[in-house]
């Protein structure tokens, strides 16, 4: 779910400035929606980076 907010969020962006010039409230929208994804996603791939650390797993 996080990774399709982050990819939603993208792609509004780039069709948004494809047809349109910037504008202050429509260039920054995606933004809140890609942090909300990201948010989702970055404990998860926290959690994965530090299984792969030999010190972390205790071993």
């Amino acid at each position: 779910m996080g990774f399709g907010l982050l990819i939603s969020a993208t792609l509004a962006n780039l069709a948004y400035h494809f047809w349109y010039p910037a504008a202050l409230p429509w260039s920054v929208l995606p933004l809140f929606v890609y942090t909300f994804g990201m948010s989702l996603v970055a404990p998860g791939a926290t959690l994965l980076a530090l299984d792969l650390s030999p010190i972390c797993a205790g071993r």
